[in-house]
């Protein structure tokens, strides 16, 4: 698709400006065609990011694939303003949030398998302090158990790149 300033949307031009002052490119010059020539794989997978957090959705008419919903507009207006539509409350996120840690721990689906086993983990995780509940009577993850969360998902891929790296040396030799 062949496109310059005149065929990029307001909204196509502000998330470039966004995406430049945020991951800028020495080489660009500021031209927003040279930034998305230059990084349009960046630009996609930041799309799926978007995607995936709601604040972006397909456009077969955007170079990269998507634009910006209103969420995402408002919040390159004006940072740390959006608060998205229709979403669950803080303590739901959060309450989601452990289930999800825990699934991902046991290796299963959080909201199908077994709430009890489900449950039961969560109330091991309180006695052990690595959960609590907040003011508003919302069951929050201690930062302690999100680090330990991160480190473990790390480890985890780590091991599994090195496997799949091993596995490729073993195929080309």
């Amino acid at each position: 698709m062949k496109y310059d300033r005149t065929t990029l949307s307001d909204d196509t031009l502000k998330i470039i400006e966004f995406c430049q002052a945020a991951c800028p490119d020495e080489q660009d010059g500021g031209n927003p065609e040279k930034y998305i020539d230059r990084n349009r794989n960046k630009l996609e997978a930041a799309g799926h990011m978007f995607k995936f957090f709601g604040l972006a959705e397909p456009d077969s008419s955007s170079p990269f694939g998507w634009k910006g919903t209103k969420g995402m507009m408002e919040l390159i207006a004006d940072p740390g303003a959006f608060f998205p539509y229709n979403a669950p409350s803080y303590g739901e996120l959060a309450e989601n949030l452990i289930c999800l840690m825990i699934a991902d721990a046991l290796g299963r689906n959080a909201m199908l398998d077994d709430v009890k086993e489900t449950a039961f983990c969560e109330d091991c995780l309180y006695k052990l302090g690595l959960v609590f509940n907040n003011t508003r009577g919302d069951l929050v993850p201690q930062l302690e158990l999100l680090e330990l969360f991160g480190a473990a998902v790390y480890v985890r891929e780590e091991r599994g790149l090195r496997a799949k790296r091993l596995r490729h040396h073993q195929r080309h030799r």
